[in-house]
């Protein structure tokens, strides 16, 4: 039979007791090495918690010196949180920071498609410096930085020592500085220099496509969708936008002649289910697609 005067030893106990354990999980979720917080300042920064993210960012920076990847991480976190936050200033000094300390180090950044650091920094980061003058309105300092990247990636992508995987990852990003340029040009109104772009784009992504470097790279598992995305953007999407830069610009006989091939391909496309199975969303869309096409061949042989 339960003894009354044992309660409260056994309320003790169980108080003691839990006490301990909601101690222990709290320890358990106190941030210790530069990976927690990491994780910590990029759940303040998802939340829209900067000024809290940048708190943490720092203490990465000063705690924990020399783990690079981690410090890589902050630094970019900083320049991120700070734009959010609208400053500018602070942004672009924390990525000057992280080029200006890290742009020579060859550490591996897993994370990132296994990079080196050095080509990772300056392939991404002055695009994020030329995005940040871009918003700012300053374009002749954002066009230098996107020179400054591109320059980088050309004569990387130029060295014939750089393996064939290395290669194909490389070239499959490079996309991005045409995407860059596109934006900068339609900033400032440059439809004929965006259309260009366009034009480039187009034939990089094909040559690209043809160089057979996607089958060759183990950084690509699924390499049949890598090669349908590649053919959508060759054949459609890309084509479609250049076109209408041209109807813009008043070249109506180049914007037929893009929209008359896009139209056979969606129209090749369609019938043959090209894009059914690695692009399904991409599929249902083309139907839309086509009749836009479509509509706007009729409007230019009506006015021819």
């Amino acid at each position: 039979m339960f003894h009354i005067r044992k309660f409260p030893v056994i309320l003790l106990c169980l108080i003691w007791i839990t006490s301990f354990l909601y101690a222990q999980t709290e320890d358990m979720k106190e941030p210790k090495t530069a990976k927690d917080f990491d994780a910590l300042a990029r759940d303040h920064a998802a939340k829209g918690e900067n000024e809290k993210a940048i708190e943490v960012y720092h203490k990465i920076i000063h705690d924990f010196p020399k783990d690079a990847i981690y410090s890589i991480e902050a630094l970019q976190g900083l320049g991120r949180c700070y734009s959010s936050l609208g400053d500018q200033a602070k942004a672009i000094e924390s990525y000057r920071q992280l080029i200006n300390n890290y742009s020579a180090s060859a550490i591996v950044l897993s994370h990132r498609q296994n990079m080196p650091a050095n080509v990772y920094i300056n392939w991404n980061i002055p695009l994020r410096i030329g995005e940040i003058y871009q918003e700012m309105g300053k374009y002749e300092e954002a066009q230098k930085e996107l020179d400054k990247a591109r320059g980088y990636a050309d004569a990387l992508l130029s060295d014939k020592t750089l393996p064939e995987s290395g290669k194909a990852l490389y070239m499959h990003n490079y996309r991005v500085f045409f995407e860059a340029s596109i934006n900068l040009y339609l900033k400032q109104g440059k439809l004929m220099e965006t259309a260009k772009e366009y034009d480039q784009m187009i034939q990089f992504t094909s040559d690209f496509l043809n160089s057979g470097l996607v089958d060759k790279s183990p950084s690509f598992v699924n390499k049949e969708k890598i090669k349908c995305i590649l053919t959508s953007l060759i054949e459609i999407q890309d084509p479609m936008k250049g076109a209408a830069l041209y109807e813009k610009l008043g070249d109506r006989e180049k914007a037929g002649k893009i929209y008359q091939n896009i139209d056979l391909k969606i129209a090749s496309a369609l019938e043959n289910k090209k894009y059914e199975k690695n692009l399904p969303v991409f599929h249902q869309e083309l139907p839309g697609l086509q009749k836009t096409v479509r509509e706007k061949l009729k409007i230019f042989k009506s006015k021819m």
